[in-house]
């Protein structure tokens, strides 16, 4: 009794620790529980663009992140096929316009890459080989 006590208090505190791994991995920030943007349409952008209040636009997989000219930040969501100087050309902004923007392109980082593919098959057996580690 005393060892299946052991042991199910070791799986429970691996269990929380590879939770709070990946919570951490999970957010952009360090900070998974930080949200300071507003999250805003991609027509929003994209007229916040012409009107000219945008000063930093950042592109990351799916999620453009816009800084405007009075520090705030908004966030929209675009497909992700489709690269944002197509989505404004489609949207009329001349690119000189978009010159004056400060755009980055972000891709994903290595970590992400490699535990966005291994580890949803990964994660299984070990939760598997813990029951049976357990028994």
């Amino acid at each position: 009794m005393k060892n299946a006590i052991k042991n199910f208090f070791i799986f429970v505190v691996s269990f929380m620790i590879i939770a709070g791994i990946l919570s951490v991995i999970r957010g952009e920030s360090g900070l998974p529980f930080e949200d300071t943007t507003t999250e805003v349409g991609i027509g929003t952008v994209m007229k916040q663009i012409a009107d000219g209040e945008v000063a930093k636009v950042e592109v990351q997989s799916e999620e453009i992140t816009v800084t405007l000219n009075d520090g705030t930040e908004e966030v929209a969501k675009k497909e992700p096929q489709v690269d944002f100087s197509t989505i404004a050309f489609n949207y009329g902004i001349p690119s000189s316009q978009l010159q004056d923007i400060e755009i980055s392109i972000k891709g994903r980082t290595g970590m992400q890459v490699f535990l966005g593919s291994v580890l949803p098959f990964f994660f299984p057996f070990l939760l598997i080989g813990g029951f049976i580690w357990l028994m």
